[in-house]
């Protein structure tokens, strides 16, 4: 029987173990697969990150931000400097936040062909 399989998120190491049985599966993320920044990752540890990978990344440098606008590491004194950016163009895409801190990305859809992800359109 073939019938559409849909996934939330799927990663590369997921794709690789179902041999297959993911072959046409359609998932969505928010991660760009940013290929230049993939490209730079795989050259210096000899793996592609995947998807989070790139969203790891980013969380840690948008705490970077947070410590530089608050030229500080006290934890309210970063929090609030967190607070006060709306707007973070990172490796696996544009982030915004909203007035509660959020965080937002556009959401991308993949299917999986030949046993890798490749974005719809």
């Amino acid at each position: 029987m073939k019938v559409p399989f849909y996934s939330v998120l799927l990663f590369q190491f997921q794709i690789d173990e179902a041999r297959g049985a993911l072959e046409d599966t359609i998932f969505v993320t928010t991660d760009t697969l940013n290929q230049t920044w993939n490209a730079k990752y795989k050259e210096k540890y000899g793996t592609d990150p995947g998807f989070p990978g790139s969203s790891a990344y980013d969380a840690v440098y948008v705490m970077v931000e947070g410590i530089k606008k608050a030229k500080s590491t006290d934890s309210g004194k970063v929090a609030e400097a967190l607070s006060n950016i709306k707007r973070y163009e990172g490796v696996s895409g544009d982030l915004t936040f909203d007035a509660d801190g959020n965080a937002h990305k556009k959401q991308l859809y993949f299917q999986v062909k030949n046993g890798k992800p490749v974005e719809l359109k």
